[in-house]
């Protein structure tokens, strides 16, 4: 009956998701005993090069590869290569004298160092799920999740660099062997000769062979390339970054390795296609112009080399784009993706655009690989290895069956978190300790405060709790009080936009609208904006639609329309002027207040400062404090175009004499490198706590000589509090799975979050957070009156 086949569907789930594990485990047994063998006994002590450590491989105790022995016959070689059980020989240990002579103007860290030895172990496996549906072999792909800062772009060059020398190599040793054999053929024959004279010499062979391994230039790239299986032909390697780093990721190709091919493909519609003309020069004859003449001369051709094609996510987040066919054309060898922790959806567009691509191997990089449940971290390894989903098959393929791939590896997952273990912890730590060695093999974290405590300084994190004065509390209570007084609307739009109103009176109340709010003030103020031109002269703007646009602007938005307007004609100063705001109303927030004597102490100590807000409006705000302090400042925000981005990071890191630097969370958070500045303000917290560390991060990564400072401003008793209390939260769920420690309240965290949908959850944790808001101000000594919802802000939608 139905019953009986759903049964038998979920026993062999359970097969299979435990056949997954085991053959995580048997990965992990490989990865770690070859990592062993990188690390000798020295002064009696073994050092510890890989560990699984409460999910994730890590690094640490490590041992300079100076101190490594080079005996050959010792036990733990690093010249000699072990074999995984499919065969495949993984990799040996790759030196620093190789890396220096791939990369002469790199060197690389010790624990970088291991970070490429670990990618080449993975390049040289391959896997397979005993008696599951998964009937191919799959090559084993990973993570390299290293907290940010610690140089996960420069190992992913030098990872690239040592596969083109090797296969450089290899067809050097490709076209000797041609030779001897050809040499070989010519001695057998005279060997005939002679061995019908009576002479007997066969020599020659064996002595050309050995001329071959004299020549070599390393003995241990000569072992690593002997002992790893590379394909003939010679495939080009896509990485995909942000917009805001692709410049960066650009310039350490041509610093770290200036022979590399790099095609950046990125610009206007008629720059793609110029270099989609150079591109195709590089095609496989085969995937040219189907038709015509001009693929009858093209397939005579041999393809123009090319090694790394550098592009943005721009192309793969819409439903069609020409540029993606274009490039589906290759069949690249890597794909690395930069920040891949914005694949945690495998319903996402990008994910599945991204999933189409046929490639042979795939490198992830993210430094924060689980930000709000185990299943974000599932849904990379899926993209990684079909191995953890329901779908057969290997890279090689198209994953085009959305049946196949919807779930992302959730239905896998829940045989591991199983949320019905009606709370009991035993069940919870059993299922938490699975996830950790399902990870582990395909997952390389090291974190700052174990590899780089001799190499960067310290980085430390100070909460600035601001009180609200009256005025503003009186502001945020009005928007709870009118809300209760409207519970008619309890839609989840509603919700949404009463929360936000609230973090915006957290922030800065000029961001919602409390001025100008009469029937008279708005219709002035709409033919003052109609008759300036300000929305434009086209004939189809009215009184009535400046009216209707007026409705979302805030207070800070109207400010800035009659001054703007005022700028342009000084005459229109005598109807626009009650509009605009004097300064004690622009820096009234207490966030601003406790700027303005925070950051000239800052200044004077010789700091030099970074300040993050999500609200572009706040930016605009903050640029109105710095000015109203005389202090010069940048400003990087996503409306920053991509070319004028890294001038400005140029710019800060060299020039002293500017102070602060102003960022949007967002663009101004990720990839970036502002070593310049020891000192980062988070004016106001994102709802994901890994927005926050990335920006942070920004300041605090290999290059930094001085301490770095971390300040986070939050206002007491608001939603900004339960933000940050939320935060918190979720950082010891991301250490529960990844790093260092664990408590009950992690385990639990994590054996709960499997099933939720991030959308889902975001809802919950802000249906909290208002219930919280309620109850404060239900039990605050503050008068609850019809005044204060008589003057309560309108809630911008």
């Amino acid at each position: 009956d139905d019953d009986a086949e759903v049964d038998a569907y979920m026993e062999e789930d359970a097969r299979e998701a435990n056949s997954v594990l085991n053959a995580a485990n048997h990965l992990s047994a490989q990865v770690l005993k070859t990592m062993a063998e990188w690390s000798q006994v020295d002064g009696g002590k073994k050092a510890s090069t890989g560990m699984i450590l409460n999910g994730a491989l890590a690094i640490h105790d490590f041992l300079p590869p100076s101190s490594v022995s080079k005996n050959p016959s010792s036990k733990g070689n690093p010249t000699e290569s072990t074999k995984n059980d499919s065969g495949t020989s993984s990799s040996s240990w790759i030196s620093q004298d190789v890396m220096k002579r791939i990369l002469p103007n790199v060197k690389l860290g010790d624990y970088q160092l291991i970070g490429v030895n670990w990618l080449a172990l993975l390049h040289g496996m391959k896997c397979q799920v005993e008696g599951s549906k998964k009937s191919n072999t799959m090559n084993v792909n990973g993570v390299l999740a290293d907290e940010m800062g610690l140089g996960k772009t420069v190992q992913t060059i030098a990872f690239l660099a040592w596969l083109k020398h090797r296969h450089d190599d290899d067809e050097k040793l490709t076209r000797t062997n041609s030779s001897t054999k050809e040499s070989t053929l010519s001695i057998d024959s005279e060997n005939e000769n002679k061995n019908d004279k009576g002479d007997n010499d066969d020599d020659s062979v064996v002595n050309l062979i050995e001329d071959d391994d004299k020549n070599d230039d390393d003995e241990n790239l000569a072992s690593s390339r002997r002992n790893n299986t590379t394909t003939t032909t010679r495939r080009p390697h896509i990485v995909i970054v942000p917009a805001s780093v692709l410049s960066n990721w650009q310039r350490e190709f041509e610093k770290f390795c200036p022979g590399m091919i790099v095609v950046k493909y990125h610009g206007t519609m008629k720059e793609r296609e110029e270099i989609q003309d150079q591109l195709s020069l590089s095609l496989p004859t085969k995937s040219a112009d189907a038709t015509g003449r001009a693929s009858r001369v093209r397939s005579k051709r041999k393809p123009l080399p090319l090694d790394v094609v550098l592009t943005t996510f721009s192309y793969f987040s819409s439903e069609k784009s020409t540029d993606r066919s274009f490039l589906r054309k290759f069949h690249f060898d890597y794909m690395v993706i930069d920040e891949a922790h914005c694949l945690k959806s495998a319903k996402g567009m990008r994910y599945r655009n991204l999933n189409k691509f046929k490639t042979s191997h795939r490198l992830l990089l993210t430094g924060t690989p689980v930000q709000n449940s185990p299943k974000e971290l599932m849904s990379l390894l899926c993209f990684l290895m079909p191995l953890f989903s329901r779908s057969s098959g290997s890279n090689e393929g198209d994953f085009d069956d959305k049946n196949k791939e919807e779930h992302g590896g959730e239905s896998m997952l829940q045989h591991f978190v199983n949320i019905e273990s009606n709370g009991k912890e035993a069940d919870s730590e059993a299922a938490y300790k699975k996830l950790k060695h399902l990870f582990a093999p395909f997952v390389l974290r090291r974190r700052k405060v174990d590899v780089l405590s001799q190499l960067m300084p310290p980085k430390t994190r100070k909460v600035e709790w601001v009180p609200f004065d009256d005025s503003t509390r009186y502001v945020y209570d009005s928007i709870v009080a009118s809300h209760m007084q409207r519970r008619e609307d309890k839609s989840a739009a509603a919700e949404q936009h009463l929360f936000t109103a609230l973090r915006k009176a957290a922030n800065h109340p000029l961001l919602l609208r409390t001025r100008h709010k009469s029937v008279g003030a708005i219709e002035h103020l709409a033919k003052q904006l109609y008759h300036a031109g300000y929305f434009g002269r086209d004939d189809t703007c009215t009184v009535k639609l400046v009216q209707k646009e007026l409705e979302g602007f805030s207070d800070f938005d109207i400010h800035c329309a009659a001054l703007e307007l005022i700028e342009e004609n000084p005459c229109r100063s005598d109807a626009l002027s009650r509009y605009t705001l004097k300064s004690e109303d622009l820096f009234c927030s207490p966030k601003c207040k406790r700027l303005s004597t925070l950051l000239p102490e800052l200044l004077q100590d010789g700091h030099r400062i970074l300040i993050f807000s999500q609200w572009t409006r706040c930016l605009d705000l903050l640029g109105c404090l710095l000015d109203h302090l005389d202090l010069k400042y940048l400003r990087l925000d996503g409306q920053t175009v991509i070319s004028e981005r890294q001038r400005l990071i140029d710019e800060f890191n060299e020039d002293a004499s500017i102070p602060v630097f102003l960022l949007s969370t967002r663009a101004g958070g990720m990839g970036i490198n502002l070593t310049a500045a020891d000192t980062c303000i988070l004016h106001d917290l994102d709802f994901n706590p890994f927005n926050d560390i990335q920006a942070e991060d920004r300041c605090h990564r290999i290059g930094q000589k001085k301490p770095v400072s971390v300040i986070k401003m939050i206002t007491e008793k608001t939603v900004d509090a339960d933000i940050y209390e939320m935060q918190q939260r979720k950082a010891k769920m991301n250490a529960a799975i990844l790093d260092t420690g664990s408590s009950a309240d992690a385990s639990n965290s994590v054996a709960t979050a499997g099933k939720k949908k991030p959308a889902k959850e975001e809802k919950e944790e802000i249906n909290k957070m208002l219930k919280k808001t309620f109850d404060r101000y239900l039990h605050s000594p503050a008068p609850k009156d019809d005044k204060i919802v008589a003057n309560s802000p309108d809630i911008l939608v």
